[in-house]
């Protein structure tokens, strides 16, 4: 029961994180500004945002680039799909850290600007993005799963005995 309860509980805040991202173009600044800045401001921290690397609705850039959005989307189907992956076990730590390599090493092409040097990889920049992210974003929900079921049952409320009694009453 206490994982249900704890599987919703993520499955509901990572929706809600991906409905915010798609928040500036349907609720564009002209419209609510406060709305579009707050969001906007509200993912600053954990993404540059620049508008030519960001997937883009009616001309209006996701709140996060591409690479982040296939991050927070895929992270949101990796819970998703968590319980029918979860055997395998390349999807659990440190295994899942493989799945970094293509981003590193794109972000690495990116720098050096070897990317820019073959235009098959300067063309395909935004797709590149997308899959890098995607990769990570997948795996890192797959295994994040256990790993929040742990540290849930760690909160005390989580122990009390006012959720054991609740538990026992809905059997």
């Amino acid at each position: 029961m206490r994982e249900k309860i704890s599987y919703r509980i993520l499955l509901a805040g990572t929706a809600l994180w991906c409905v915010a991202i798609l928040a500036p173009p349907f609720f564009p600044w002209e419209s609510f500004p406060t709305l579009s800045l707050l969001v906007k401001k509200f993912f600053s921290p954990v993404c540059h945002q620049i508008s030519e690397r960001s997937l883009h609705v009616f001309d209006i850039p996701f709140a996060v680039c591409a690479r982040c959005s296939a991050m927070y989307f895929s992270f949101f189907f990796g819970i998703i799909f968590w319980k029918k992956l979860s055997s395998f076990s390349f999807f659990s730590f440190p295994n899942v850290f493989l799945f970094f390599s293509p981003l590193i090493l794109d972000v690495l092409f990116n720098i050096s600007g070897v990317s820019e040097q073959f235009s098959f990889l300067h063309n395909t920049y935004l797709l590149r993005r997308i899959i890098t992210g995607t990769l990570v974003g997948f795996s890192l929900g797959v295994a994040f799963v256990p790993l929040f079921f742990a540290a849930i049952k760690e909160i005390p409320f989580f122990n009390s005995q006012i959720l054991l009694d609740y538990e026992s009453q809905t059997k």
